[in-house]
């Protein structure tokens, strides 16, 4: 205290004591010294220092030493004498890393700054709190002086970031000193355009910070960006709407033109950000701009009056509606109006004034259906719910979202007085049911507000066994929602069923030990006697529900009853000691075990035992405290034999496998379902720490065999766990040939799940058989294709292993015939490379691999690529794609592929006559054709197919069949139309034809013998000539059946192939 009050006297004759602690620290950790340096008594502080030896950078409250004390409280002699000191730190750093020179900069003392700065060397650059450096402390603090000096020295870092990417001529414009602004922007050239945090210029800054003269200043140079945008697309002008300085907004907008309707990244213009900062002078100015869109809409649809509304200010209000007749009713985010937006925000005065518009509609719904009054009873201000019931008359019972009406939604959102209110209405229907058939008590007893509650029920007669959503009754919602009072108070009606049923037969006592409040079910049991051994949904009693939902004291207050039945059974068998052991709560299990004496070996639910249970949810200390008692059974097996290692072996948790096989002595290799041990099912399930675990028994047998013969590498392989496998395979050398279910090998099943890792640890084993067969003769390479499709594998197999690539599997299909039935176009691609691949084996039905490519619609580049590029053999084709009257996949895929390559070349030729391209593009189908023709003779061939299967198909099937070539055709030659325009039209409207429509529709109109007339106008793409085709083949009917002939001569051939230069 002598310090702190400059008392010298004082201070010697108490320091001269020896029982006085110079050093003694207050609350604060501040010691004399510090107050001695705060208070600026240089004598006391001198006194302390060289005759009592004080420590000089002692650290007081915030790390402050005594001399960053000097410097804030601007005591120069004191900070003199301290740095004259040469144990003094004179770049001592507080908590937040600020020192001496930062306070000094703060506080404003030129003179301790150049004593600091010239004297002492101190470094001018630090950074201290939030990476400000000296000069950001001076300019935020509008010390002018300091700035000046500072910036005089050249290792002065004029340009230095903050933590925020905030300068130094920010925090200037942000406090407003223009000298300092003046200064940085004139003489020291700072950038004016730079930008800090989240994106802000300067000029963002003085607007932000209504600083008239510093937007000024900056706008009048010629470099400053007046419409720089942050990271939020803010414009300076955006900032000066939010803080409201109209001088700013005007000088922006009318001396520098700035855009009155820039948008942000979340649509706001300027005017909503007034609106919705309450800034009415600014919101009068922009108005008055007929630039600005006074109906803009943000991003959410919401325009200006949608936030003037929100934010509350009626003058705003007002002024748009009135003076620029915005529009009253416009929808906004989620389909509010600005009613709906005012009446949220509990805004009566704005409520009043948007009802008396005529033109306001009181009744509009938002996108939930919900219309003002129910945000009105949602907000509860029950001055705007009186005004719209009783001055507007509002509808009390109307329905918006879930059914809910106004009641329910004060009920739900505990609004008394609101409640009060509406239910004074002879008109509300205080039992009306929302979509889930909940009524209005039924959302007061869940929101808690016991005054509504007693209200609806005592005042206004309320049904309280009413049943809603699910069955429920209010008291079951208010045991769900832990409402004692409310439980309390509906339990006191004699009209109160307390043993109600919901759907699921639970009763409200079940719900109170589901949810956990002791008081309510101490309540129904001992004031209300219910009855503690009910069962309710899966035939679960109180008891159940409370151990599953963890609620010791629940449980403990349940099991003092002596009528409760502690070993009760749900429809499954489990009881609560089941229930407790998977709920985790091991103080509940030894209340039962150790104080109720519960049977820790009963089976429940598919034979399972406590022990069982708890492996299975992986709780750990549950299985300690189990296994800790001699009658519990750990070897217990369940009804698929089971053991509770098997199941903490699946769970996956660690420490109850070692806990089990250490400390119990399980049996690592016993027998469970399918005849796994724990070391399958823990492969199955992925646990590699367990695996490895496991595997360092020396009485686990790595290679057991499971009823299929299944082994762990198996499953590992199966469950795509790649650490397991490596482990298995290389630490433990397990047998990489081992055949298991359907002589499948690991590598079989590697390659079936398609994990390329997997299978290069198995092939690269020196032993691994990558050419074994399982039960149907497939190979690993067989999987690779059929099941996975995976490229890399395949490549592995074929190129690094070389696997048979014509090896015969199930059905004698090779690779390929796989690759080609599954689609994969790449793996074919692989498999056709290789010298030796056979593309015309064949399999047990004579198929070839082209015969199962076309099996699918989705796999004719596969018989492009056949036929095209690796000349596959295409007899017998014809018999084979009758079955599947599909004629037309081989001609239609090839002009298809042809169009894809040649598009240009076609459309040159065909357009110019050069025959240079003609030559390049020819097809073989016995004889040369060109490209027209042979589209003309693909597209044919579907009406041919039809027609050759019988003359029982009618003129419908036929022309049904040609209407089918001719889209073919059309979709073929789209491309070549959109992208040469000048020589067609899209193939959708009725101009003139490609020549090559031309030519099939002469050639398909003679095959139906004229009948192409009855056609109607939907089909036809270019009637005008169709109709001069069919004048045309009057004249010409004779000859149909010899060029029929023809045409099927023609076909016989089979072969479609491109014959190119």
């Amino acid at each position: 205290m002598a310090c702190l009050n400059r008392n010298f006297e004082a201070v010697q004759f108490l320091t001269n004591s020896t029982e006085c602690n110079i050093e003694a620290e207050g609350n604060d950790q501040d010691r004399p010294l510090h107050l001695a340096c705060k208070s600026g008594n240089v004598d006391i502080v001198r006194h302390l220092v060289i005759d009592k030896h004080c420590d000089v950078n002692a650290k007081g409250r915030n790390g402050l030493t005594p001399l960053h004390r000097a410097c804030l409280n601007r005591n120069f002699e004191t900070v003199q004498f301290l740095t004259s000191y040469t144990e003094c730190n004179i770049e001592a750093e507080g908590n937040d890393q600020d020192r001496p020179l930062h306070l000094a900069c703060k506080s404003g003392n030129v003179d301790i700054v150049r004593h600091l700065v010239i004297d002492e060397h101190c470094d001018v650059n630090a950074k201290g709190r939030n990476g400000l450096t000296p000069l950001h402390r001076a300019c935020l603090n509008r010390n002018f002086e300091t700035v000046q000096f500072l910036t005089s020295s050249t290792e002065c870092n004029i340009e230095a970031e903050d933590n925020v990417q905030h300068r130094p001529l920010h925090l200037a414009c942000g406090s407003g000193n223009l000298d300092i602004v003046r200064h940085l922007v004139i003489d020291k050239h700072c950038d004016v355009n730079a930008k800090g945090r989240n994106g802000l210029t300067p000029l963002h800054m003085a607007c932000l910070n209504r600083n008239f003269e510093a937007v000024q200043f900056l706008t009048n140079s010629t470099e400053c960006n007046i419409e720089a945008e942050g990271n939020d697309q803010d414009r300076p002008l955006h900032l000066a709407c939010e803080s409201g300085n109209v001088d700013i907004v005007r000088h922006l907008v009318i001396d520098k033109h700035c855009d009155v309707n820039a948008k942000r990244k979340d649509g706001l213009t300027p005017l909503h950000m007034a609106c919705l900062n309450r800034n009415f002078e600014t919101v009068q100015f922009l108005t008055n701009s007929t630039e600005c869109n006074k109906e803009a809409e943000d991003n959410d649809q919401d325009r200006p009056l949608h936030l003037a509304c929100e934010s509350g200010n009626v003058d705003i209000v007002r002024h748009l509606v009135i003076d620029k007749h915005c529009d009253v009713n416009a929808k906004g985010s989620n389909g509010l109006t600005p009613l709906h937006m005012a009446c949220l925000n509990r805004n009566f005065e704005t409520v009043q004034f948007l009802t008396s518009s005529t033109e306001c509609n009181i009744e509009a719904e938002d996108n939930d259906q919900h219309r003002p009054l129910h945000l009105a009873c949602r907000s509860g201000n029950v001055d705007i719910v009186r005004h719209l019931v009783i001055d507007k008359h509002c509808d009390v019972n109307a329905k918006g979202r879930d059914g809910l009406t106004p009641l329910h939604m004060a009920c739900l959102n505990r609004n008394f007085e609101t409640v009060q209110f509406l239910t004074s209405s002879t008109e509300c229907n205080i039992e009306a049911e929302d979509n889930a058939q909940d009524r209005p008590l039924h959302l007061a007893c869940g929101s808690g507000n016991v005054d509504i509650v007693r209200h609806l029920v005592i005042n206004k007669h309320c049904d309280v066994n009413a049943k809603g959503r699910d069955g429920l009754t209010p008291l079951h919602i208010a045991c769900l929602s832990c409402n004692f009072e409310t439980v309390q108070f509906l339990t006191s009606s004699t009209e109160c069923n307390i043993e109600a049923e919901d759907n699921d037969q639970d009763r409200p006592l079940h719900l109170a030990c589901g949810s956990g409040n002791v008081d309510i079910v101490r309540h129904l049991v001992i004031d209300k006697h219910c009855d503690v051994n009910a069962k309710g949904r899966d035939g679960l009693t109180p008891l159940h529900m409370a151990c599953l939902s963890c609620n010791f004291e629940t449980v403990q207050f349940l099991t003092s009853s002596t009528e409760c039945n502690i070993e009760a059974e749900g429809n499954y068998q489990d009881r609560p000691l089941h229930l407790a052991c998977k709920s985790g709560n091991v103080d509940i299990v030894r209340h039962l075990v150790i104080d109720k004496h519960c049977d820790v070996n009963a089976k429940g639910r598919n034979g399972l035992t406590p022990l069982h249970v708890a492996c299975l949810n992986r709780n750990f200390e549950t299985v300690q405290f189990l296994t800790s008692s001699t009658e519990c059974n750990i070897e217990a097996e369940d009804n698929d034999q089971h053991r509770p290692l098997h199941l903490a072996c699946g769970s996956g948790n660690v420490d109850i496998v070692r806990h089990l096989v250490i400390d119990k002595n399980c049996d690592v290799n016993a027998k469970g379902r399918d005849g796994l041990t724990p070391l399958h099912m823990v492969c199955l399930n992925r646990n590699f720490e367990t695996v490895q675990f496991l595997t360092s028994s020396t009485e686990c047998n790595i290679e057991a065999e499971g009823n299929d013969q299944d082994r762990p590498l198996h499953l590992a392989c199966q469950s795509r766990n790649l650490d397991i496998v490596r482990h298995l395979v290389i630490d433990k050398g397990c047998d990489t040939n081992a055949k298991g279910r359907n002589g499948y090998t690991p590598l079989h099943y590697a390659c079936e799940k398609g994990h390329f890792e997997m299978v290069k640890i198995l092939t690269n084993h020196p032993q691994c058989n990558t050419e074994a067969e399982n039960s149907f003769n497939d190979r690993p390479l067989h999987k690779a294709y059929y099941e996975s499709g995976n490229f890399d594998i395949v490549r592995h197999l074929v190129i690094d292993k070389h696997c048979d690539v014509n090896a015969k599997g199930r059905f004698d299909y090779t690779p390929l015939h796989y690759a080609c039935k599954k689609g994969h176009f790449e793996i074919v691609k692989i498999l056709t490379n290789h010298p030796q691949c056979n593309i015309e084996a064949e399999d047990e039905n004579n198929d070839r691999p082209i015969h199962l490519a076309l099996s699918g619609k989705t796999h004719m580049n596969i018989v492009n690529y056949l036929v095209e590029v690796k000349g596959c053999n295409t007899q017998g084709i014809t018999t084979y794609d009758m079955k599947v009257s599909s004629y037309l996949h081989i001609y239609q895929s090839s002009v298809v592929y042809l169009l894809d390559q040649k598009t240009d070349q076609v459309l040159e030729w065909k357009l110019t006559g050069n025959d240079q391209y003609r030559n390049r593009i020819t097809f073989h189908v016995g004889k040369y054709h060109d490209t027209v023709t042979l589209i003309s003779h693909a597209t044919y061939l579907e009406v041919w197919v039809q027609q050759i299967k019988g003359s029982q198909l009618s003129t419908s099937d036929l022309l049904s069949s040609l209407h089918k070539g001719l889209v073919t055709v059309t979709q073929s030659l789209h491309y070549t139309y959109k992208s040469k325009h000048e020589f067609g039209v899209p193939c959708t409207c009725t101009g003139v034809p490609h020549p090559a429509v031309i030519d099939f529709n002469e050639s398909a109109t003679k095959c139906v013998n004229g009948r192409i007339v009855e056609f109607n106008e939907k089909q036809l793409y270019w009637s005008k000539k169709v109709v001069e085709l069919n004048n045309t083949i009057q004249n010409t009917s004779s000859k149909v059946s010899s060029q029929t002939e023809s045409h099927k001569s023609s076909s016989s051939h089979g072969t479609a192939a491109v014959d190119t230069e």
